[in-house]
């Protein structure tokens, strides 16, 4: 049984330093700073014992936070992107608490910060509980801001993924912090509230774009109301720097129509279709103005657009969602209320890169599709700038699917019970982040085409009626990012890249191969066809299925499957192949990090990159 220990009880009142008040400057989680005083946000932290420790890489997701990297060679090298401590292990005594990290808050009341047994991996996990709370007052856990080692360091304009996995019986959102050029921690950003949860799920958020100074970040968890949350496997990246590759798209194809791959420049302009018609337009919306404690992540921008801009538009119904996608515009949010809004719901209008449209709930609330036979349930179609986050989505043949939609954010779902893949990016669909979702329960109709999540479009497809825009060349649905997702009884791959799309990011992905049928040759966890993509920090468990291999490439058409790299992967293969097969070298790195049991023939076919 693993030891438990406890520290940092701060009964009493976490009084406010009276000291400068600025009302542009906000000061962090330090009762140290260095201008004098904390302004606007008052906290004083408690002081820990500084310890060394080593330097960790979240073995699943940050998500995104999670989630994030520097690439080299084909893809640029790493920096500043790993989180010390991530799941708590290590550093807890009876009187601190695990190293790099810090129990704070403002307002009378009690709370304690404690390792726990209960774990998403590893031994060990963090507990705060909070048993008393004045009224506006709040508790949080965050990266240790008196130390000048345990903060992530971070580069000014770029933005950051930052999860982790949670359980709590009340409602969490994420807070964020930055380091300025003078030493000075400021408050910076906070993600949406998500609710309760008594099983582990990924809390994740992806932060505007750091200011001007800024050298490191601090984030965490906060509690606005007492209760008990737990916390393991934080992690962070930046989602500024996807995955390059240094090679050209290759000039042909050996599909049985030759065709050219087109420049991504020329790839389909991002455009806003017009208002889709709806037998329900009729139905009414609530419209109110956004409260402060459910702001947006990014600032609330100006617009010319008929709906106001940082409005939340409140839905209890399927024909009010329906009625408030169809009209939409930039900065606005759409809340659905728990409960099951049956039938296929589509987003064709855009927001933009400072006034995304958002698409929020609970888990609770349900969007069903109704079968598994055909149809979408959610249809993402030229919607560039979207984001949805935290509801459940299932119950049709897929999931989740991006027609031509960039620049958008699928977060926090449960995407599962499709008769073939879950979730799908196709046709142009670029710079997407689909992070911290549970994705399961796939393929009850095709067993074959049961992917969790799905990259571009297949060779003998680019010129599907149905399917394809890309008028028969390759579907160029590049750099996208695939961060701290939970993926598992899928009876196809858990992630298949497919031939045509490049650049991509896979990182801190738990994969599982529980339900794999084999079928379509589907026997690993990830197949890749397309080419520069970064597998990172990813961690796959084999408890039963078809698994041969745990990640394999494949040539579907010349040039392809070529300069992706793996690196810090955990496999456990238990399987008669390989950890990572590949069907050619072609510019492809294994790196040494990688780790693997249970694989008949070892780590790789290739060699390895000390």
């Amino acid at each position: 049984m693993a030891r438990i220990f406890v520290a940092n009880r701060g009964t009493g009142r976490i009084k406010e330093d009276q000291l400068t008040r600025s009302p542009n400057v906000r000061t962090g989680e330090s009762s140290k700073s260095r201008n004098g005083g904390l302004a606007d946000r008052h906290v004083r932290l408690i002081s820990l014992p500084k310890r060394r420790v080593r330097m960790l890489v979240a073995p699943v997701l940050a998500a995104f936070v999670v989630v994030g990297m520097q690439l080299g060679a084909t893809t640029p090298a790493v920096a500043g992107t790993t989180v010390t401590n991530p799941s708590f292990e290590s550093g807890w005594t009876s009187s601190t608490v695990a190293a790099c990290w810090q129990m704070g808050g403002v307002g009378s009341g009690s709370a304690t910060l404690a390792s726990n047994a209960t774990a998403h991996s590893g031994s060990l996990s963090a507990k705060l509980t909070v048993t008393s709370l004045a009224t506006g007052g709040n508790r949080k856990m965050v990266i240790d801001q008196h130390s000048t080692s345990c903060a992530p360091t971070a580069t000014p304009g770029h933005k950051y993924a930052l999860s982790a996995w949670f359980q709590a019986n009340v409602a969490v959102r994420m807070v964020v912090y930055y380091r300025d050029s003078g030493g000075v921690w400021r408050w910076w950003a906070q993600g949406s509230v998500v609710g309760s949860s008594r099983t582990w799920r990924a809390l994740a958020f992806v932060t505007p774009a750091l200011p001007a100074g800024a050298t490191a970040v601090s984030f965490g968890p906060i509690l606005s109301n007492t209760g008990w949350l737990l916390v393991d496997d934080a992690a962070l990246a930046d989602t500024s720097t996807p995955a390059t590759t240094t090679t050209t798209s290759p000039t042909s194809t050996t599909s049985t129509t030759s065709t050219t791959s087109p420049p991504p420049t020329i790839s389909p302009p991002p455009t806003t279709s017009t208002t889709a018609s709806s037998s329900t337009t009729s139905s009414t919306t609530t419209t109110t103005t956004t409260p402060t404690s459910t702001t947006s992540t990014t600032s609330s921008p100006t617009t010319t657009t008929t709906a106001p801009s940082g409005n939340v538009v409140n839905v209890a119904t399927a024909s009010q969602l329906s009625a408030a996608l169809s009209v939409t515009a930039p900065g606005q949010t759409i809340v659905l209320a728990d409960g099951t809004y049956a039938g296929r719901f589509t987003l064709s209008r855009s927001g933009t890169a400072t006034a995304p449209i958002r698409i929020t709930g609970s888990r609770s609330a349900r969007l069903d599709g109704g079968s598994t036979s055909s149809g979408y349930t959610l249809h993402l179609d030229n919607a560039n700038y979207a984001q949805v986050d935290g509801i459940t989505v299932t119950n049709s043949q897929k999931g989740i699917v991006l027609d031509q939609s960039s620049n958008s954010v699928l977060t926090n779902l449960d995407v599962y019970y499709t008769g073939s893949e879950a979730v799908l990016l196709r046709n142009y669909s670029s710079d997407d982040v689909v992070s911290a979702n549970e994705v399961h329960d796939t393929g009850k109709v095709t067993a074959g085409y049961g992917e969790g999540i799905y990259i571009g479009l297949a060779v003998s497809n680019w010129s599907s009626t149905g399917q394809s825009r890309t008028n028969g060349g390759p579907d160029t649905s590049d750099r996208n990012q695939i961060m701290g997702n939970h993926v598992y009884n899928t009876t196809a791959e858990n992630v298949d890249i497919k031939e045509g799309t490049t650049g991509g990011l896979i990182a801190n992905n738990r994969f599982d191969s529980m339900g794999m049928s084999g079928a379509n040759y589907a026997d690993s966890w990830v197949d890749i066809a397309g080419n520069g993509y970064l597998v990172r920090g990813n961690v796959g468990i084999n408890p039963g299925g078809a698994l041969l291999d745990g990640y394999q490439t494949h040539v579907q058409v010349s040039g392809w499957a070529q300069y992706n790299t793996f690196q810090t992967n955990s496999s456990a293969v238990n399987a008669a192949g390989y950890a990572i097969n590949l069907q050619i070298s072609g510019g492809n790195v294994v790196k040494a990090d990688n780790t693997q049991t249970g694989a008949a023939k070892g780590l790789t076919n290739i060699a390895v990159t000390p």
